[in-house]
């Protein structure tokens, strides 16, 4: 069956009985032997990794400290009112937030899949491609910082309705803490 040549069980098998036809008017296999690179069920020993089980939360968490470490940071240039400071710490910012932007891009090309296992997915609104435009630093960027702290908070609510993938409501809590600041340093400059 076609539709389900994605599988790679699927695609083997069709590929073992396909028959090619020569030039010459001969028939051959397309396939002269089959073998596993990786068999199912086996895990891979050898690997240079092997040891070092990491797990997606244990590096979400990781990313949150490392995230409100640099937060205390910032909130420490800011007090000293050191400009250059907070003209590095927007850049920083903006630049996690492209990050977050950037992971988002693949979600949104799967609303526009046809295949029924692909649905729409509440991690679009952490992995925004908005945050682009949204977390740009500016001046007064209130408005922006708003924003993305409503979309966080549906996010949030989204928890209600779909179990999201292993530690990313961490990375959301990251974001958070990003967004927050900035709302609060917005409003203390007003």
């Amino acid at each position: 069956m076609e539709e389900a040549e994605f599988l790679p069980e699927e695609l083997m098998q069709d590929f073992d009985s396909m028959l090619v036809k020569r030039h010459d008017g001969s028939v051959r296999a397309l396939v002269d032997t089959a073998f596993w690179v990786l068999p199912p069920g086996v895990a891979r020993a050898n690997s240079e990794y092997a040891g070092i089980k990491v797990t997606p939360s244990q590096c979400a968490w990781a990313f949150l400290c490392a995230i409100m470490a640099y937060l205390l940071a910032s909130i420490a240039l800011q007090r000293k009112n050191n400009a250059a400071g907070r003209k590095w710490t927007g850049w920083l910012d903006y630049a996690v937030c492209c990050l977050y932007a950037a992971t988002g891009i693949p979600l949104v090309l799967m609303i526009f899949s046809e295949h029924p296992t692909v649905s729409l997915n509440l991690q679009l609104l952490l992995f925004c491609p908005l945050w682009f435009l949204t977390a740009f630093p500016r001046k007064n960027n209130l408005k922006g910082w708003g924003i993305m702290a409503v979309v966080l908070i549906l996010f949030f609510v989204g928890n209600a309705i779909q179990q999201y993938a292993e530690g990313v409501n961490v990375l959301a809590l990251s974001l958070s803490a990003i967004v927050g600041k900035n709302i609060w340093l917005s409003q203390k400059k007003c």
